[in-house]
């Protein structure tokens, strides 16, 4: 896929929903993967975060015995286009899965909604890689925003607002029946030159029923864009 997308793309990582949220049971039978509990969720992820770190970035076979994996003679091959490895996209905003975003994250994403919210977890982020030493300003801070089609002027001031607050990375949730991608790229052009880089992210409808993930890359004077079904 880097060598299709000239590593334009990344690995985006959680601790999974909870059982309550409709979502997961689509994730579970899709991947196999039971529930577990947040604990185990949280600690899987940060050992997981290693291992796969370790398979991009490492010339040897090794092992890996933890707690929730265990790997012998492990190796990743092809390695991934961009160096050292491709981004590490995080989301959460527990206190937990905010420790392993410190250490192991490039991305933070945080459900938005609440900016001010949003606000102090991006702060407790910062304390949390002051603790472990690592500096945490060169996390990106990434937030989901809700759309309004009938209050566009509410959406840009939330996005406004997020920008403000230090969040460069924006995810817009687009409510069913979904736009026209035409009348989403207009949206994603009219905030290039505020501020806004990398990626949007957005849910649009494919002819097949199922849910289409549109990747729009801001680059000075251009959008790049891909699309994937699941």
């Amino acid at each position: 896929m880097q060598g299709v997308e000239a590593g334009a793309d990344g690995l985006q990582h959680g601790g999974g929903h909870a059982p309550a949220i409709p979502w997961p049971g689509v994730s579970t039978k899709h991947t196999a993967c039971p529930f577990t509990t947040s604990p185990h969720a949280v600690g899987s992820l940060a050992e997981a975060c290693t291992v796969i770190r370790r398979l991009w970035t490492e010339a040897e076979p090794f092992d890996f015995h933890a707690t929730y994996h265990h790997l012998t003679g492990a190796f990743g091959n092809p390695k991934p286009v961009q160096r050292p490895h491709p981004p590490i996209l995080m989301g959460g905003r527990s206190s937990a899965t905010l420790r392993v975003a410190a250490e192991h994250a490039d991305l933070w994403n945080i459900p938005g909604g609440d900016i001010d919210d949003a606000i102090r977890r991006s702060a407790l982020l910062d304390r949390y890689g002051a603790e472990i030493g690592r500096d945490p300003a060169p996390v990106t801070r990434s937030i989901h925003l809700p759309v309004s089609y009938d209050r566009p002027g509410a959406t840009r001031d939330a996005i406004g607002d997020a920008i403000d607050a230090g969040f460069r990375h924006i995810v817009l949730g687009l409510p069913a029946p979904y736009p026209r991608w035409r009348r989403t790229v207009g949206h994603r052009r009219t905030h290039q030159h505020v501020g806004l880089s990398t990626l949007a992210l957005c849910m649009l409808p494919s002819p097949n029923g199922r849910f289409t993930w549109v990747y729009v890359r801001a680059e000075p004077g251009r959008l790049l864009q891909s699309s994937r079904d699941y």
